[in-house]
């Protein structure tokens, strides 16, 4: 059963990163990766929320961490395209698109996951 809740979520997840990728490229243009850094800032957020309810408030049954954060958002967040996304800016000549794009993904998504656990230990 627990292989379900992960590809339920999971179906979501993938739904949601496409929807908000190409949001974004509509929003900011497609010339910077946009979608990948927002679904990825975002997924951030809501990793450090969800498994810190989880952990340190058992406000959520397992099945809700398994949806929510094994299923939804490992489809929704994205490494590989990240990595793909980096690697066509460097060789396209952007070095400087590219750095900044590592560094504000990097450090983004760190403050992105403690505000996420901040914001659930307020609750």
């Amino acid at each position: 059963m627990q292989y379900l809740w992960v590809a339920v979520g999971g179906a979501f997840g993938a739904v949601a990163r496409v929807a908000v990728s190409e949001w974004a490229s509509l929003r900011w243009g497609a010339h910077f990766p946009y979608g990948t850094l927002v679904v990825n800032l975002v997924g951030s957020f809501l990793l450090g929320f969800i498994l810190t309810l989880v952990a340190e408030r058992a406000m959520l049954p397992a099945e809700a961490r398994l949806l929510a954060a094994s299923g939804f958002l490992g489809a929704f967040t994205t490494f590989s395209t990240f990595s793909w996304e980096t690697a066509r800016l460097i060789t396209n000549g952007s070095h400087w698109h590219g750095g900044l794009y590592v560094t504000t993904s990097i450090l983004g998504g760190l403050v992105a996951v403690l505000l996420g656990i901040l914001v659930a230990r307020a609750i």
